[in-house]
């Protein structure tokens, strides 16, 4: 086809077109609009779009600039564009090529028609910033051995500055940061790691990741990562966990799962090896396996596939990694064997007569899969009664055993149902171990009725059924009847199949009709007939009624006064009972009140507040016990226990005393009274001269009548020492009727004195030039008796200088080494300044010094020339040592004013008599009365453990406070009021001091509950001695008391231990009884922390020879242990100090007194508590596995052990 026109010519009208419609748009305004730049932020080296919209066409210039103006870059400069959307790209780079830095660039978009106007423009502002590059990246040396010091050199460039972080990872898991967040400019760095984690621990053998993240300072999504290897060689692989499960194992059924942790990749070789040292199975042979845990399994078979012998076998184990270093081999024994199966067991005949005079054996056979030990065994229920095979070795397949019938004593057995049992056991496992039962029965005549029982015997009507229980030789058909006499009440079984051996069915205590039936003697008969027709009979008779139920009970006035005539007190019966009513205070019965026989319903009795001999009561709780006891079987008793308030008087307070007396000034006192009832208490401290108040505790709510104890640290209220003085102490109680008493004690406090300032001057004497006197000085605090003695230099007394001069303050006295008759001693020469405070005696602390005396000294004179008519032996060949000065002696009572007994080597050694006797001459007058005027005039009963002879008797005790025995003092200077008025009115009867304290008082127990207390009395002395229902002899049935020496002179270590702890319980030395075994309680005095989960005390003894047992407690005392937890409040941390308060405060709230306390960590501390008479207890908490203190805690928490006794 032929060509119109010329290419020029179209160029050319395109042009006319485009610049016509730039001059038809001169007049429009914003025509650059939706000016967008991407990515944002510009990622400089990346291509950068511009990106926007005209409204009509035009000439487009495109400039970068930089934030400070500076044009960077002209993309495009006055191009032609099109009407719509537009689209440039930029390459980063500047007008010179260059990639341009970071930093902020404005972008500027200009339209302009074809005179040049502007018609429309628009900019807008972005990041721009690099990515940074990691190049270059090396670790030098690529393997290292942290143990040598070795460590690794990583180098990496980076392309611009950045944020760098260097970590070393373990799989996904961070081991240390070697950078973190760190700016670095542009350019190589190095870093170095030297095999250790974060913790700064050597890390395990492996493969590392070494991770290098670099991010823009400016721009955070702007990062690179870099991954590397770093390897950890320390030598050969460690194998830990090695174990092999089950064993044993059992061959044929079981796997064996061999397990163990690898602590790098290792090449592994598993062999299975027989006890010779013979390859049986190769398991793994140069595996690879990796680092971790791995599990191989063996199925019990050797390599051609068959399954092994029995016998031990070796598991072993060696591993070796990629550098060719060996873990050595590691070994597990493992046995095997197999489980015997028994099969094909039978035994005939069946039924079986060992009297049948033709086939009078029974034959047991029986098939074997494998050589065992094999025991078969006769049984008759759950009883063996002969063993036919005992553990012999049998080979694989059929066996059998016979029987002749007879038991193990060779009696022939008796009718009933009877078991063979086999059992086979794998020689080399025990625990392989097969069993089958099989039964049979052996008929010989008629079926036996045996060991019929009835029980509960008496039954109680109304509240359960009477279980009937028999004995059948063999299966019968059984008929089970219950007769009044000749009349039948109720049939309970009527021909039904009953199997042999025990059986049993039960009576409701109704009649045929289902109606109660009424209290009275009740027949069982039970009638058996076999399948042979033969038939046997046996019948027990039961005492039936019913329990009288108390209920609805109350009283009324309460409190009550004894003015207002009587109280009265209501209760309803559920059935006629034989009621009395008893008042008891404590234990000890006031008064009785037999009602008779009581018809059911509501019903009442009053008490006058009198006691058995018609005399009003004193104040104070009493007991009031409603005992209701079935007409026809009196142990159906009920019994109720209420508290009736006797309030008519203000509460007594007696027995008020503090202990020691003097009290010592930074010891504890002991406080102890006696309340006559329930009251509020309150306790001060007293200054005796002004009546201020220097200490006062709480209040404290005691709950019941009798003594308490409590412990005075000597401090006021501002927890400051008292100062030695007179004081006095007060107990207040009020009651609950507001009634108050109160008691008052005067007592001396004193402090242990102090010698200081103790010197002599001059301290160096010459008699020789006439310096013969010294000065010795001291400074005495506390009103104090002080003596000054000199020793020669053979440490022989020769001169007291003063004795028991009171001192208080400064003070000196003069020593003169030469005496009146010229006599003087040389020498290093020691004096001694002893001081005893004069309120209590409280010995200070010896001080004492040196004189040196140089010269000729003089001999004393020979004193037996004068003292020739001196009978026996003196006890002292140096006169000097005792006289001093006073030679001859002038008045004893100047060096023994104070004098003790128990004072002074001499006399310890010679009897009485040396120094007195009852003429007056020669000798110190002696107290030959003493004897007499001591005598209790016991009876013989008493004289069984008691000394008739009061200085005898009360030496065997010790004082509880000061833990010396007690002496004439305890008595003759006691404060006690009692003691004092029995000492002025010369009374010598026990009674006279130890008020309430009879033998019954002190055996008074109440661990009874009212189940007990049916036949047995809560009171020791009163149960053992007096209780013809619980005292009876066993072959006679007559009643047999118990005496004193029972218990007190037993040999038995349960009962000793009780005596010795004052333990009073039932369950201290009755460990069983009733068929049931007997727990004793915690004594209410041991403290038990809340939350815990507590055991029942267990004997001390159980732990005799084990190092943290103290021997103190192995008579009689008792350990309680509580369960583990994780904190002992509830909290993350364990509250030790929580629980040390707890049992700190309670303890001595309950009358006990700390002795020592002692922590070794945040985890333990140990308290020591101690009573009188022996009592101590010790409280433990620690978390650790046993009491050490240094043990770290168990996850499974902490725990706390009481030892007491």
């Amino acid at each position: 086809m032929k060509k119109l026109w010329k290419p020029g010519l179209i160029i050319l009208l395109v042009l006319v077109v485009i610049t016509a419609g730039i001059y038809g748009a001169s007049a429009a305004t914003g025509v650059v609009s939706g000016l967008a730049v991407s990515p944002d932020p510009v990622k400089i080296g990346s291509t950068v779009t511009i990106q926007y919209s005209l409204a009509q066409n035009a000439y487009i210039t495109i400039k970068v600039y930089k934030d400070t103006g500076e044009l960077v870059r002209t993309v495009a400069n006055n191009v032609v564009k099109y009407a719509g959307s537009q689209f440039q790209n930029w390459d980063g780079k500047d007008d010179s090529g260059q990639l341009v830095s970071n930093g902020t660039y404005r972008f500027e978009v200009q339209a302009k028609d074809s005179s040049e106007a502007v018609i429309g423009q628009e900019e807008v502002t972005r990041l721009a910033a690099r990515v940074p590059a990691i190049s270059d990246v090396t670790a030098v040396p690529a393997t290292i051995n942290p143990l040598n010091g070795e460590s690794t050199t990583i180098s990496y460039t980076i392309s611009t500055d950045a944020i760098v972080t260097v970590t070393i990872l373990n799989g996904y898991t961070a081991v240390r940061n070697l950078t973190a967040n760190e700016l670095q400019t542009a350019g190589a760095k190095t870093v170095v790691w030297d095999g250790k984690d974060s913790n700064g621990n050597v890390v395990n053998d492996a493969s590392y990741t070494c991770q290098i993240d670099a991010v823009s300072p400016l721009v955070s999504t702007f990062r690179s990562t870099y991954k590397g290897t770093v390897n950890v060689e320390k030598g050969g692989p460690q194998i830990t966990g090695f174990a092999a499960n089950p064993n044993p194992l059992k061959l044929g059924s079981s796997t064996l799962s061999i397990s163990y942790t690898l602590s790098e990749n290792s090449y592994v070789t598993l062999n299975i090896l027989d006890s010779t040292g013979v390859v049986k199975r190769t398991l793994l042979s140069s595996t690879v396996k990796y680092a971790g845990t791995n599990i191989s399994s063996w199925d019990g078979k050797d390599s051609p596939g068959n399954l092994v012998p029995e016998g031990v076998y070796t598991v072993s184990l060696i591993a070796v990694d990629s550098a060719g270093n060996s873990s050595g081999e590691q070994t597990l024994p493992v046995t095997a064997g197999y489980q015997p199966a028994i099969t094909n067991a039978a035994a005939s005949p069946d039924p079986y007569n060992p009297s049948d005079p033709a086939n009078n054996t029974l034959t047991v056979s029986y098939n074997l899969s494998n050589d065992s030990k094999v025991t078969v065994q006769i049984f008759s229920g759950y009883t063996a009664i002969k063993t036919l095979v005992d553990n012999q070795i049998q080979t694989a397949g059929n066996r059998s055993v016979t029987w002749d019938g007879r038991d193990s004593s060779n009696n022939l057995v008796t009718d009933g149902s009877y078991s063979f049992q086999i059992t086979a056991v794998s020689p080399t496992v025990s625990s392989f171990t097969t069993t089958y039962k099989g039964n049979f029965t052996v008929e010989q005549g008629p079926p036996g009725v045996t060991q019929l029982n009835l029980s509960p015997s008496p039954f109680k009507l109304g509240s359960g059924n009477m279980t009937i229980s028999y004995n059948l030789s063999e299966s019968s058909t059984v008929n089970i009847t219950v007769w009044q006499e000749t009349t039948l009440v109720k049939t309970l079984l009527a021909d039904i199949a009953k199997g042999a051996g025990y059986n049993s069915c039960t009576w409701d205590g109704k009649d045929g009709t289902g109606s109660p039936v009424g209290e009275g003697i009740y027949t069982v008969k039970i009638t058996a007939v076999d399948s042979a027709g033969n038939s046997g009979e046996a019948s027990a008779n039961v005492t039936a009624g019913y329990l009288p139920a108390l209920t609805g009970i109350s009283h009324a006035p309460e409190p009550f006064d004894l003015a207002a005539g009587s109280v009265t007190i209501n209760f309803s019966l559920s059935s006629n009972a034989k009621v009395t009513a008893t008042i008891l205070q404590g234990y000890t019965t006031v008064r009785t009140m037999s009602l008779g026989t009581v018809a059911s319903g509501a019903n009442s009795v009053q008490w006058d507040g009198k006691d058995g001999s018609g005399k009003y009561v004193a104040d104070g709780p009493y007991t009031y016990q409603i005992d209701a006891v079935s007409p026809t079987v009196d142990s159906f008793r009920s019994t109720y226990k209420g508290i009736v308030n006797v309030e008519s008087a203000s509460p007594q307070v007696t027995g008020l005393s503090i202990n020691p007396v003097p009290v010592k000034i930074g010891s504890n006192a002991t406080i102890a009274y006696t309340i006559s009832e329930p009251a509020t208490v309150t306790v001060s401290i007293m200054n005796q001269q002004t009546g201020a108040v220097i200490r006062e505790w709480p209040a404290q709510n005691k709950t019941a009548a009798g003594s308490y104890y409590m412990s005075w640290d000597t401090k006021d209220n501002a927890m400051n020492l008292v100062t030695t003085g007179d004081y006095q102490v007060k107990v207040t109680a009020v009651d609950s009727s507001a009634n108050t008493g109160s008691a008052e004690a005067a007592f001396k406090a004193a402090a242990v004195p102090r010698i200081t300032d103790v010197s002599a001057n001059p301290a160096n004497l010459d008699v020789e030039a006439g310096i013969t006197t010294s000065t010795i000085s001291y400074y005495v605090y506390e009103d104090s008796y002080v003596t000054v003695k000199v020793f020669d230099t053979n440490n022989q007394l020769w001169k007291t200088l003063c004795s028991s001069k009171r001192v208080s303050g400064p003070d000196s006295v003069s020593l003169n080494v030469v005496d009146e008759n010229g006599q003087a001693v040389t020498g290093n020469l020691t004096f001694t300044v002893d001081a005893s405070s004069v309120s209590g005696y409280f010995r200070a602390q010896q001080a004492s010094g040196t004189i040196v005396v140089s010269g000729p000294g003089v001999s004393p004179s020979d004193c037996t020339s004068c003292h020739t008519g001196y009978p026996g032996i003196h006890p002292m060949t140096n006169c000097y040592g005792c006289h001093g000065n006073d030679v001859p002696v002038q008045n004893c009572a100047a060096c023994h004013a104070n004098f003790t007994h128990n004072d002074g080597l001499v006399l310890k050694k010679f009897q009485c008599v040396y120094c007195h006797n009852e003429t007056f001459s020669y000798k110190i007058p002696g107290h030959g009365d003493i004897t007499t005027l001591h005598d209790t005039g016991l009876s013989a009963d008493c004289q069984n453990c008691h000394d008739p002879n009061l200085t005898v008797e009360h030496p065997k005790y010790t004082d509880p406070v000061t833990l010396l025995p007690y002496d004439c003092n305890t008595c003759h200077e006691s404060t006690v009021a009692e003691v004092a008025y029995a000492i002025e009115n010369n009374l010598r009867n026990c009674d006279a001091c130890h008020v309430g304290q009879s033998h019954d008082q002190l055996h008074a127990t109440d661990y009874l509950d009212t189940n007990c207390e049916t036949c047995h009395i809560d009171n020791l002395t009163q149960e053992h001695l007096t209780n013809e229902t619980t005292q009876k002899d066993p072959v006679t049935g007559l009643f047999s008391p118990k005496d004193c020496a029972a218990c007190h002179d037993s040999s038995s270590p349960t009962v000793t231990g009780a005596v010795y702890t004052e333990n009073m319980q039932c369950a201290a030395c009755h460990r069983s009884g009733h068929n049931m075994n007997f727990v004793e309680k915690v004594c209410p005095d041991i403290v038990q922390y809340p939350g815990y989960d507590w055991s029942p005390p267990q004997d001390a003894s159980i732990w005799a020879g084990e190092s943290w047992m103290p021997d103190e407690f192995l008579l009689g005392g008792k350990l309680i242990i509580s369960n583990r937890r994780q904190s002992a409040n509830g909290i993350v941390d364990p509250a030790y100090g929580a629980v040390y308060d707890y049992y700190h405060t309670n303890m001595l709230s309950n009358g006990w007194t700390e002795v020592s306390y002692t922590t070794g960590t945040d985890q333990y501390f140990t308290a020591t508590y101690t009573k009188p008479d022996n009592h101590k207890a010790i409280v433990w908490f620690y978390g650790g596995i046993d009491h050490n203190p240094d043990s770290l805690p168990l996850s499974t928490g902490y725990r706390i052990e009481v030892l007491y006794k």
